[in-house]
């Protein structure tokens, strides 16, 4: 059996920056994680509550 791990960041941004924030993350994923070897996926997940500042 392989080890396997979960790693989680979360990254405050201010509301203003939000979309602009989303939009270079998600860029910057699709750009360097089709060459991670051995990855299973990748989310950027919104914040749970509107206005909120915690990108996961």
């Amino acid at each position: 059996m392989q080890a396997m791990y979960t790693v989680m960041n979360r990254i405050s941004v201010p509301l203003a920056d939000g979309p602009a924030f989303e939009e270079r993350f998600a860029a910057s994923m699709r750009e360097t994680l089709p060459g991670v070897a051995g990855l299973v996926g990748a989310r950027l997940l919104r914040p749970a509550q509107e206005g909120a500042r915690m990108w996961r």
